[in-house]
């Protein structure tokens, strides 16, 4: 039995998109571990875009 801890990180564009994904991912009994509803930036092709991040890890 392996007791290695399973992690997934989701990246979207929209607060509310973070939301929905955040519900389905902790009603499946995942626990944020990073993350927050603040936005994020980053440059893509001379453009600043925003992006909201979180990570869940499961045991």
């Amino acid at each position: 039995m392996s007791n290695k801890v399973k992690e997934h990180r989701v990246y979207v564009s929209t607060l509310a998109e973070y939301i929905e994904r955040l519900k389905f991912w902790i009603n499946e009994g995942w626990k944020l571990v990073e993350g927050s509803p603040l936005p994020q930036y980053q440059v893509v092709e001379g453009k600043l875009e925003k992006f909201y991040y979180f990570k869940v890890e499961q045991k």
